[in-house]
């Protein structure tokens, strides 16, 4: 498993319910800090391709903006449709200033 320093750490504050979304190796990633926890998943969902980063957080599931389907954020299933599929999680972890994202 390789990774990829694309994101500065400041760039997601805890607890803000905020996502970013990154490029990696073409993929765009949404990236969260949910309570000082790092998640970073594929950021488009599976049922019409909306951007999940621009969805809300709760708890440790997203909620996509178009369609409400949920996806919980520890193994990528959907929670409730309209989705079926799940979506990519991908590994993260901070080293110093960065996060550094699965690939």
């Amino acid at each position: 498993m390789s990774e990829v320093g694309v994101v500065p750490v400041r760039a997601v504050a805890p607890g803000s319910g905020e996502m970013i979304s990154v490029d990696v190796d073409g993929t765009v990633v949404a990236v969260a800090n949910i309570n000082g926890e790092l998640r970073a998943f594929d950021d488009t969902c599976t049922h019409k391709e909306c951007p999940l980063s621009e969805g809300r957080l709760v708890g440790l599931s997203v909620i996509c903006p178009c369609h409400q389907s949920r996806f919980d954020l520890q193994t990528g299933e959907p929670l409730n449709g309209p989705a079926e599929k799940p979506i990519r999680i991908r590994g993260i972890r901070q080293d110093g200033d960065v996060l550094l994202i699965d690939h």
